[in-house]
């Protein structure tokens, strides 16, 4: 008997796929494509990539004045079960009872909260009274730089018992002092601190036991030592932001070192960020001590020898971040190298010696996979221009990942070229003001990238086909729209390389969030 045919459909459609194969593709676009997508049809608002429990939902009613009765209209009637709120708004904010509207509309899902005011926006206390009583389902609350009035005189604060996350930057301690049981449960907490802020040290205290994670401002540089001398067992991650902190700690008479001391009481510290004017002496306490730190993010004046051997010390170290500093390597490569790190970031840093530093970065960090080099100011000449001292790339195999991020700057091709043409990495983001033709190599190179991510305003199609020529092994390239990018441009570059998936985007990923 012979077998039946299955009978296709006449014309097959994006309709036809499976779900499962709709998700996938959905999920590659951004999420303003995606907002379109969502309007096409019913069956796409249901799938995965359009899951309203992970996308933010941005309440802005400073741009958005007058539009309350929209806000009426279309939020109040949302049956989305949004969990991430965000509310921009400016000295014009009078609207108590609508914010509250929405609030209590979203309450059971929400878990995460922003205030984001424009400035310092006078609030109502009794505004957040009303948020402690409507969220008791929220984890996350980020307040940011609201200045909270003093009339509190018959107000209840409800108990907020599953909120971990707290983000602090106003007077809001000043004026509730029993705020540690409104948010009796935090274990991540983000505040400033100040020698004036007896309330902000006593929240800090009551906490320190049960913190995993812990951001702080220094706001004066004698507060830093009193801090050191409190009790941290618990922290996981640590993030100190100290402003003009320019204290050169000197050795204690026979008494044990209070900076050591305070690390000594954090043994389980992984993800460390210290933003101030650090010194060697504090770096070195903070690696005797702390010997489980995966990540670290340090901002100091000058990073010298003793704090790349400190370093070297964490032997889980996998991600480090270099901000602000005069960089200086040690001379003789006697320290043992750091196996485990697979991260680097150099962020507005200056490198004293670059062929020194070039020699180093492949003996201590033998197992590099992403280096970043993010507005790098002693790299750019007067003329604007990105130059690059020697070929940092030469024989380091184990590098996946180059980033160059200088967007007020040029980068001359052809230097570019022979930066990238020893043992490239196999993915290259570029963001640039312009790649400039200046000097074309004599002899065609072949760069090992398959990955290229552009943004570069300027550039033109001429130089970006002698880009792409130059990687016969490019399958991907990423770039951020601008007047290059036209859809002849593009349909241009996807003829000439068939091989080469060619994607033109509103905004394209250089640097990886911290």
């Amino acid at each position: 008997m012979p077998r039946k045919r299955c009978k296709m459909p006449s014309k097959v459609t994006i309709q036809n796929l499976p779900d499962e194969m709709l998700e996938k593709i959905l999920l590659l676009l951004e999420l303003e494509d995606r907002k379109s997508a969502l309007c096409v049809c019913q069956r796409w608002s249901g799938l995965k990539p359009f899951d309203w429990s992970s996308v933010q939902l941005v309440v802005d009613f400073g741009r958005n004045a007058g539009k309350e009765a929209d806000y009426h209209q279309t939020l109040l009637a949302c049956n989305r079960r949004y969990k991430h709120l965000v509310f921009y708004f400016g000295y014009d904010f009078e609207k108590y009872d609508l914010f509250v509207d929405i609030l209590s509309h979203f309450s059971r899902s929400v878990q995460s909260l922003k205030l984001m005011p424009n400035t310092f926006v006078p609030v109502r206390l009794k505004f957040f009274a009303k948020i402690a009583a409507l969220c008791s389902n929220l984890k996350h609350l980020h307040i940011d730089a609201c200045n909270f009035d003093y009339s509190r005189s018959g107000l209840e604060f409800a108990p907020m018992n599953n909120l971990e996350e707290l983000y602090l930057e106003n007077n809001l301690l000043s004026l509730i002092p029993n705020m540690q049981e409104i948010t009796p449960n935090i274990t991540r907490l983000h505040m400033q601190i100040s020698y004036y802020s007896e309330e902000s040290r006593n929240f800090l205290r009551h906490f320190s036991s049960r913190l995993l994670e812990l951001e702080i401002w220094f706001l004066s540089e004698d507060y830093f030592l009193t801090v050191c001398t409190m009790h941290f067992p618990l922290l996981e991650k640590l993030n100190f932001y100290c402003v003009d902190l320019e204290v050169d700690y000197a050795e204690s008479n026979g008494e044990m070192d209070p900076i050591y001391q305070f690390f000594q009481r954090l043994p389980g510290l992984k993800e460390v960020t210290l933003r101030c004017n650090m010194v060697d002496r504090v770096v070195r306490s903070l690696c005797q001590s702390c010997r489980n730190i995966e990540f670290l993010c340090l901002s100091m004046e000058s990073f010298r020898e003793p704090s790349f051997r400190a370093v070297c010390q964490l032997k889980h170290l996998k991600r480090l971040r270099i901000e602000d500093a005069s960089i200086s390597v040690p001379l003789e490569l006697n320290c043992p190298p750091l196996k485990s790190l697979q991260v680097l970031s150099l962020y507005t840093t200056r490198i004293d010696d670059q062929a020194e530093f070039n020699q180093f970065l492949l003996y201590a960090f033998p197992s590099l996979a992403v280096l970043e080099m993010l507005h790098l100011s002693s790299r750019i000449s007067q003329g604007r221009t990105f130059e690059l001292h020697g070929n940092i790339c030469s024989n380091m195999s184990s590098l996946q990942r180059l980033v160059l991020s200088e967007p007020a700057a040029n980068i001359q091709l052809g230097p570019f070229l022979e930066f990238c043409a020893s043992r490239g990495p196999r993915e290259l983001r570029i963001k640039c003001w312009n790649v400039l033709d200046m000097f074309p190599l004599d002899e065609p190179r072949s760069i090992p990238v398959q990955t290229l991510i552009l943004d570069a305003p300027l550039i033109s199609p001429m130089v970006l086909q002698n880009l792409i020529k130059s990687m016969g092994e490019l399958r991907r390239l990423e770039l951020a729209l601008a007047d290059y990018c036209s859809p002849e441009v593009i349909r241009s570059l996807r003829a000439r390389f068939p091989r080469c998936e060619v994607i033109a985007r509103r905004r394209v990923q250089i640097e990886e969030p911290l």
